[in-house]
């Protein structure tokens, strides 16, 4: 499990659920050709409630912990969850390999931002905090940047070089998973601690555990730095 660490700038009203876990069996990291049945089964429930999947206020609550000072949780710029639901609804929910799969049905069943990457790829203390000025990278293999000045997101420490590694929006190409991908992390991004969080993290880990074959998962939430 990472060490994470919370900025101090932050105000005490987020807070963070972390996975980590390992995959041995490469199909967990391998594309797919369609959705594994249970995400399947569990997709097909959420498009039946449709625009009120969610609890009432989640997505304003989420957009709400995203906006702040010139970042705007809107149009491209909307949280990650908000994406896979409205494509969901469409019938355009990606499906990408069974590990990414689980981490963006976990975010479209519990309405909140959902991140996995490569643990492998990022150093192992990491912060959340506010992007800076500045800040960006490409998050696609077309080389599309995400400007990050001012939204919340996950960066190694500044003594090992400060580098963003995951945000509720999008994810940088070199932490995304690949096919050689064995040692995993996640995030889940919340406005607060409450029982759909630990709902989530839960199922979460059950999940890959279950899909994905992954051994020695482990989840906790954080709260203003400290943890539950």
């Amino acid at each position: 499990m990472p060490k994470l660490s919370f900025s101090p700038e932050l105000p005490p009203a987020f807070s963070l659920g972390l996975l980590s876990a390992t995959v041995f069996t490469p199909a967990a990291a391998q594309p797919e050709a369609a959705l594994h049945p249970e995400l399947a089964e569990c997709l097909a429930e959420i498009v039946a409630r449709g625009e009120r999947a969610w609890a009432a206020e989640r997505a304003s609550e989420v957009r709400k912990m995203l906006r702040f000072g010139r970042y705007r949780p809107s149009g491209r710029a909307k949280p990650a969850s908000e994406f896979l639901l409205r494509a969901a609804l469409e019938g355009t929910f990606p499906v990408v390999m069974p590990a990414v799969d689980v981490n963006n049905l976990s975010s479209v069943e519990s309405g909140y931002p959902c991140s996995i990457i490569d643990a492998g790829r990022i150093e192992k203390e990491l912060v959340l905090r506010r992007g800076r000025e500045g800040e960006c990278y490409s998050f696609n293999a077309s080389g599309q940047v995400i400007a990050l000045e001012d939204l919340l997101l996950v960066a190694e420490s500044d003594a090992l070089g400060g580098r963003p590694v995951a945000n509720p929006v999008k994810d940088p190409m070199y932490a995304k998973l690949q096919a050689d991908s064995r040692q995993l992390v996640a995030f889940v991004f919340a406005p607060r601690t409450e029982s759909a969080l630990q709902q989530c993290c839960q199922r979460f880990a059950e999940r890959l555990e279950r899909i994905c074959g992954a051994v020695n998962v482990a989840w906790e939430i954080i709260e203003n730095g400290h943890r539950h």
